[in-house]
């Protein structure tokens, strides 16, 4: 654990627990963005490999933060601009009601 100007950094941690007290998720757009979505957290994501650069593409449509490679800065701001009581919103896109749609269809 190490804290920058305010925020916490963590490597190696339970996801599970940290995300229980997160505000918002500032990684890369692999599998485990879906659980910072799942869990209701707002998202800054860059993509660190081939594979990510739709979800990247999608995210931003989306309106999120969301970088086609690792700019720290840019990142920086953008986990500071949406961690603001103001702005802090969390995506609606995963709601745990896919199955459901998926049989409806």
């Amino acid at each position: 654990l190490r804290t920058v100007e305010g925020a916490r950094v963590h490597r190696g941690a339970s996801m599970l627990t940290l995300m229980a007290e997160a505000d918002v998720y500032v990684g890369a757009a692999g599998v485990t963005v879906l659980e910072a979505i799942a869990a209701g957290l707002s998202i800054v994501v860059c993509s660190i490999a081939e594979n990510q650069r739709r979800s990247i593409q999608f995210l931003q449509e989306c309106g999120v933060a969301a970088f086609a490679q690792f700019w720290p800065e840019t990142m920086a701001s953008s986990a500071l601009y949406v961690c603001s009581a103001q702005r802090a919103t969390a995506l609606p896109i995963i709601d745990g009601l896919g199955p459901a749609r998926a049989i409806d269809e």
